[in-house]
């Protein structure tokens, strides 16, 4: 797929061609105008650098480094670009699983266990991955888009669930880029059943509680953790806003809080998962 820039285009190389980029017309990157796009999106910064067919990005202040675009094509750029050329998509930070056929969205600040949480899911109780870190939503259709099946954890993978394939982002960083075979990866889009937020707490006993989010209080939780530019038109801003909106009226949306130092992640993520499929009509502690 061409990426144009002016007159002028760049081919891109697809490693993982099978998921979002399907859903990705050709036309899509003729918004590109610049040979350098800037994008910023939980804690990570990325420029884009048509010219040189790389991604530069930085993870923390102080570290940059580059990596070749076809490495993180469709875990970032594609999902972004979903997002911002189809007016009722979103794309949140986000882990997400399917599970009794329906997707599950994990969001939460950055170190709360969103990977983790996925990969025990995935472990110990069947569910497959949608997408880590970057998860694109249709808020017209509730469709859970799938994306790359890979996991970004820090090894090693403390249960059987093994990936076919591991890298290391950098290394500087403990955290690699883990590739999972396809009985662990959903190959379909989904519908949107349950967003879960996760919220580290101490002082929580026992094995945490599954509180449902309602009104404002849900709204604020997803918005917090969905794509915005620093700056953009009012336009952008409406829209972005009525999407969450309308997802979070569409989806039950839950805060699971627990304290990291009372309960271990593979403990915490089987109380989750039981309280969310096993207790939602009451949604209250796991």
């Amino acid at each position: 797929m061409p990426a144009r820039s002016g007159d002028e285009s760049a081919e891109l190389e697809i490693v993982e061609d099978d998921g979002l980029l399907d859903r990705i017309d050709d036309d899509a990157w003729g918004v590109l105008t610049e040979e350098r796009l800037p994008l910023g999106f939980g804690g990570w910064g990325f420029e884009l650098r048509l010219d040189d067919n790389e991604i530069r990005y930085q993870l923390v202040p102080d570290l940059t480094w580059s990596v070749p675009v076809d490495h993180m094509l469709e875990r970032k750029i594609l999902p972004l670009y979903s997002a911002v050329t189809h007016q009722e998509r979103v794309a949140l930070h986000a882990g997400a699983l399917a599970a009794t056929n329906n997707g599950v969205l994990v969001i939460g600040t950055t170190g709360a266990g969103k990977s983790t949480t996925i990969y025990h899911d995935m472990d110990r109780h069947g569910a497959k991955l949608v997408a880590d870190e970057m998860a694109v939503v249709d808020t017209e259709s509730g469709t859970l888009f799938h994306g790359g099946p890979a996991l970004r954890i820090e090894p090693p993978v403390p249960g059987e669930a093994r990936p076919v394939e591991s890298g290391q982002i950098h290394p500087e960083l403990k955290k690699h880029w883990m590739r999972f075979g396809d009985e662990k990866v959903a190959r379909e889009d989904c519908e949107l059943g349950d967003i879960v937020v996760l919220q580290p707490t101490e002082g929580v006993e026992g094995s945490g509680e599954l509180v449902e989010l309602r009104g404002a209080e849900s709204l604020q939780a997803v918005l917090s953790e969905t794509f915005d530019f620093e700056e953009a038109p009012r336009a952008w801003k409406k829209r972005r806003f009525r999407n969450v909106g309308r997802m979070v009226k569409q989806t039950k949306v839950w805060a699971y809080r627990y304290d990291p130092e009372a309960i271990g992640a593979a403990e915490r993520v089987d109380a989750m998962w039981n309280a969310l499929f096993d207790d939602t009509d009451e949604g209250d502690s796991a």
